[in-house]
């Protein structure tokens, strides 16, 4: 039977009723979302991340990570819309907490 021949005889993929299967790799493709692991099954980041102890530490024990000085657990007042999310933590001014060394807003470190 040539090429041809089977070709007639295979109907169009949309009546096959089934979608075409991928060969070889399955690797996403652009605009595609990767493949999600088998649902009940914990992949290695799962228990790593559910191992992970969260510790919340009392506000008054916060400092910013330029000057040292308190800070509120409160955004900066003032903060424009067309600047994007607000910074979570402010000084007790209100003000914007001192840049990191990245020039990137401050993250409040804990003091011992």
């Amino acid at each position: 039977m040539s090429l041809r021949d089977r070709l007639r005889r295979r109907p169009p993929a949309a009546l096959d009723g089934e979608p075409p299967t991928p060969r070889g790799r399955r690797f996403a493709v652009a605009g595609q979302a990767p493949a999600t692991h088998r649902p009940g099954h914990r992949t290695r980041n799962d228990i790593e991340e559910a191992s992970v102890p969260i510790t919340t530490v009392p506000v008054e024990r916060l400092v910013c990570p330029g000057c040292y000085e308190p800070v509120l657990d409160e955004p900066p007042s003032g903060w424009p819309d067309r600047a994007g999310r607000a910074p979570e933590f402010s000084h007790r001014d209100e003000s914007v907490l001192c840049p990191d060394a990245a020039g990137g807003f401050g993250e409040p470190v804990e003091v011992p």
